[in-house]
C-alpha cells in the first residue's frame, strides 16, 4: 500500500500522485518481450554484465566446513549403529535366559485334557473341577501331563486334593 504525504514516523516526504504520474512517464518503455531486449543488445542500446558463478567457486575453508560437517555426521551414523547393536546383542541374551527359564507349554486343547482325565481312571463326579484346576496352572498341567501314565491319576489326585 502507498501513502501519500509526509511519513510521521520518520519525517520523510513521499511522492503526491501528481509527481508520481510524472515520474512514470519520463521513464522510458522497459521492453516486456525477449526479443525487444534482442534488439536493444544487437543495436548496442543495452549491455548486459558478465556474472561469475560464485557458487562454482569455494573457498577453501568453505569445503574444509563441508567436509568437517560430513565427517561428524559420518560419526554420530557410527555411533547409531553401534548403539543399536549394543540393543540388539541385550535382546538376543535376553531371549536366551527366557528360554532357559521359560519351559514350553503342553499344547494339549480342552477335549485332549478331559479325554486324559478319564482314561486316567478319575472320579466322573470330580473331572470338572480337576479340569478346571489343572487348565488354570500351566506347571501343574505340565506336571499332570509328563508324568507316566501309570502314576498319573496318583500325581493328579496328590495336586488337587493338596490345594484344597
Amino acid at each position: 500500500m502507498i501513502l501519500y504525504g509526509i511519513d510521521r514516523a520518520y519525517g520523510n516526504e513521499a511522492e503526491t500522485t501528481r509527481e508520481w504520474r510524472k515520474r512514470r512517464r519520463s521513464i522510458e518503455e522497459v521492453p516486456k518481450t525477449v526479443n525487444d531486449i534482442d534488439n536493444l543488445i544487437s543495436q548496442n542500446k543495452v549491455k548486459i554484465p558478465k556474472q561469475e558463478h560464485s557458487s562454482t567457486t569455494i573457498n577453501g575453508a568453505c569445503i574444509k566446513r563441508i567436509k568437517k560437517v560430513a565427517k561428524e555426521k559420518d560419526n554420530n551414523i557410527k555411533e547409531l549403529i553401534g548403539a543399536i547393536r549394543a540393543v540388539t546383542q541385550a535382546i538376543e541374551q535376553g531371549n536366551m535366559i527366557l528360554a532357559k527359564i521359560c519351559k514350553p507349554v503342553p499344547q494339549l486343547s480342552s477335549e485332549e485334557l478331559w479325554k486324559m482325565l478319564e482314561e486316567c481312571g478319575c472320579d466322573a463326579k470330580r473331572i470338572p473341577d480337576i479340569y478346571c484346576f489343572l487348565m488354570c496352572d500351566v506347571d501343574r498341567l505340565r506336571a499332570a501331563i509328563q508324568c507316566p501314565i501309570s502314576a498319573r491319576k496318583q500325581v493328579i489326585m496328590m495336586m488337587f486334593s493338596g490345594s484344597n
